[in-house]
């Protein structure tokens, strides 16, 4: 199953379930007329978001 991640009505990431729900792979879309493959584990995704998160309010 893929499922596709919008935002203001624009695709702008796709969600692969395919190789099981602990190893969900995420794809950035690009809107760039030379898009460049960027697929990843979802988990590492969502760990640098919390990093980045956490990096944030240390900062204030």
């Amino acid at each position: 199953m893929i499922v596709e991640v919008c935002f203001d009505n624009q695709v702008i990431a796709a969600c692969n379930y395919e190789k099981g729900i602990d190893n969900i792979e995420i794809q950035i879309l690009s809107q760039n007329e030379d898009p460049q493959e960027c697929i990843f584990p979802l988990q590492d995704f969502l760990n640098v978001l919390e990093i980045s998160k956490k990096a944030c309010h240390t900062v204030r």
